[in-house]
């Protein structure tokens, strides 16, 4: 991972100097709360700076456990995945990672997120020392919130998520697919109900047979995301074209291009299992559409002569 400059860690180290340090935090991330919390009073907790807009004050929807004290639990060897910055292992009933991940200014970071066969609250165990504890754990938080959804609540899709009045729209798309150029369009021209949930990544959520879309912390190129949400109504499929056309989905075709654009949990077959079944339920209700478009006000149209048809 490539070294912060020092200037602008200085400027994160501001920040940081002037956020309370609490006992527990609260953050909605794509729309599920989570409490992180500690017992051990000797450790604060300190939201991460982009997060303070995700901040939650409710009772959540999960606790996770904050500690400081020794991993009592078996060996961890034969991983069933490795990532490069973690390992998943399945032993005993309990789903853990090793997460090793460098700060943003380089120093190294290292825990043991523990998830429980039993109605237990998650842990994380914090290995080497930090004072205070950022939550959520730098470069860990997508990797929290994708186990957290996969037990029955979502999944993350690579997406501009838009909301136009309490109409919500899931543009998906790939790297370099447009994202980001939707996003500038419909906050341009989409009219002064339009609301930015965000241009790179987007929660889908299922309550009751109903789909609705969440803004998450993580954006893409200078669009500030929303801590929002909309009922879904449309997604399009988001590809680079002379023309602004959209042509309306198979199921089958839908599952198998949001497979491609989705934040998907392979290292869980039981996480695997609901993604796809989501996936599936999602594209029999919800329209979806190829959208092949051009990069102006043209593209905004045609979708808008698309609902109003």
């Amino acid at each position: 991972m490539q070294r912060v400059p020092n200037r602008v860690f200085g400027l994160i180290n501001q920040v940081l100097a002037e956020i309370p340090i609490l006992q527990k935090i609260g953050i909605d991330l794509g729309g599920i709360t989570t409490q992180f919390q500690v017992k051990e009073a000797e450790i604060p907790l300190q939201i991460a700076p982009f997060y303070q807009a995700f901040s939650y004050h409710g009772k959540p929807d999960f606790i996770l456990n904050v500690t400081r004290s020794p991993f009592y639990g078996p060996d961890l060897h034969n991983p069933k995945f490795t990532s490069t910055s973690w390992s998943y292992y399945q032993q005993d009933g309990r789903k853990i990672f090793k997460i090793q991940i460098p700060d943003l200014d380089g120093s190294p970071h290292s825990y043991l997120l523990e998830f429980f066969a039993k109605k237990q609250p998650p842990c994380l165990h914090v290995l080497l020392a930090e004072t205070p504890v950022i939550i959520p754990p730098f470069g860990a938080d997508a990797l929290i919130t994708a186990q957290l959804l996969s037990t029955g609540y979502g999944i993350t899709l690579h997406a501009c998520g838009i909301k136009v009045g309490e109409h919500g729209m899931l543009f998906s798309g790939v790297s370099g697919s447009g994202k980001s150029t939707t996003a500038g369009l419909w906050l341009k021209h989409g009219g002064s109900e339009t609301t930015l949930l965000s241009d790179e990544r987007v929660t889908l959520r299922e309550q009751a047979g109903q789909y609705s879309i969440h803004g998450t912390p993580w954006h893409g190129k200078n669009y500030i995301p929303t801590n929002d949400s909309a009922p879904l109504e449309r997604i399009m499929i988001l590809r680079h074209g002379p023309d602004n056309i959209l042509r309306l989905l198979q199921p089958a075709e839908a599952v198998k291009l949001l497979l491609q654009r989705a934040y998907l949990p392979y290292w869980d077959s039981e996480a695997m299992a609901f993604s796809l079944d989501l996936l599936h339920r999602l594209c029999q209700v919800i329209p979806c559409y190829d959208f092949g478009f051009t990069p102006d006000v043209r593209a905004v149209e045609a979708v808008w002569r698309q609902i109003d048809s």
